[in-house]
């Protein structure tokens, strides 16, 4: 069963029926734990339907996050790379294997040839680019040190510039 609700409304849901105390602050992914044990999946909605958390229900991005991955991303995010979304595979920041959520938060489209170059290998290699979310929820790759020595993040031009993505 899958239930949409807003985070506001989740939160009062759950201390009405004694499971947090009132008015406690609690992150929507310890709520959704918390229903997750009572064989609930919610996907958690905050402000204008802005989805804040999908949990671990499913390893692979469904219909509604490819959607959203789309509007978001534009296609592959390695900077420079023009593939459109429908080219791309979703992936996670932090593998499936560690614990990595199937959340937009941790969720970025790379095509076929730029998905390898940032798939995480067994100790990390220092010749890897590694995929990362910036502090505004932005996809960034960090380039290996050969590349540039400062190991500087960097962006595909469409976040740069929003006229792009139209």
């Amino acid at each position: 069963m899958l239930v949409l609700l807003y985070y506001d409304h989740l939160r009062a849901l759950a201390e009405q029926h004694g499971l947090l105390a009132s008015g406690e602050d609690i992150a929507p992914g310890d709520l959704r734990r918390l229903l997750v044990e009572a064989d609930v999946l919610p996907v958690v909605l905050g402000g204008p339907s802005e989805v804040l958390d999908l949990g671990r229900g499913n390893r692979y991005a469904d219909a509604l996050q490819r959607v959203a991955l789309a509007l978001r991303d534009g296609g592959c995010v390695f900077p420079g790379c023009d593939m459109p979304p429908g080219w791309c595979h979703a992936h996670h920041t932090r593998g499936w294997r560690d614990g990595g959520g199937t959340n937009l938060g941790e969720l970025a489209l790379y095509c076929r040839h730029h998905h390898p170059i940032v798939e995480p290998r067994r100790g990390d290699p220092p010749w890897r680019w590694r995929h990362q979310m910036g502090a505004d929820g932005v996809p960034e790759v960090v380039p290996p040190r050969h590349v540039d020595p400062t190991r500087t993040p960097r962006r595909h031009q469409r976040f740069r510039n929003p006229r792009l993505r139209q």
